[in-house]
């Protein structure tokens, strides 16, 4: 059983490992004397500084006093629930890709990012989506075999196989519809992969 005078001697044994680990790092820091100077350590102090209130005393408030900048500075948006550097960092990713993919492909673009620049200047071809209209669509519902609704003329119900298909839809278009397929890492053996369906 414990008591609350053995809990005291634990918590003050804990304090003073800290204090001796801390000051073995200070100490170990302070000899060394390396710090980065670089553009990128630097920018990133201040981005440390600007996160943190330091009006706050750490003993009253510490989360605010490290956090309370960053929190000040960073409303969340009225189309999402929370707000976090990683949703920030994805936001300009997302930012620097469109940037890219709208600049004109270049000779010394490889094959796959030129490939990515048209394919996706392609979603905003409107005069040629326009003048093909729905026949993509169509054509990709004839070569699964047809669909009553829109296509009369193509649809045979006895040949019809909803099995084969479905498999078309996963293989080919790599759609999931009721079944999703996934090669996942095997939690047995990590070196491995299994194939693994979800409904």
């Amino acid at each position: 059983m414990i008591n609350e005078s053995t809990n005291q001697i634990a918590v003050s044994h804990h304090f003073k490992y800290l204090k001796k680990l801390l000051s073995f790092i200070f100490q170990r820091a302070a000899n060394e004397n390396k710090t980065c100077e670089s553009g990128a350590c630097k920018n990133f102090g201040q981005y440390l500084l600007s996160s943190m209130n330091q009006t706050i005393d750490p003993c009253d408030d510490f989360y605010q006093f490290a956090c309370g900048g960053w929190i000040s500075s960073h409303q969340i948006q009225k189309d999402k629930q929370t707000i976090n550097n990683f949703m920030i960092l994805e936001e300009k990713l997302e930012e620097i890709v469109k940037k890219e993919l709208n600049k004109e492909v270049n000779p010394r673009d490889s094959k796959s990012v030129a490939f990515v620049k048209q394919y996706y200047k392609s979603c905003f071809d409107e005069e040629t989506l326009e003048n093909r209209g729905v026949k993509p669509l169509l054509d990709m519902l004839n070569s699964i075999g047809g669909w009553p609704i829109v296509s009369h003329t193509n649809y045979i119900e006895e040949n019809y196989s909803w099995q084969k298909a479905l498999a078309k839809i996963i293989g080919v278009f790599n759609l999931n519809l009721i079944l999703g397929i996934d090669v996942i890492p095997n939690r047995d053996d990590s070196k491995t992969h299994i194939i693994h369906v979800s409904i």
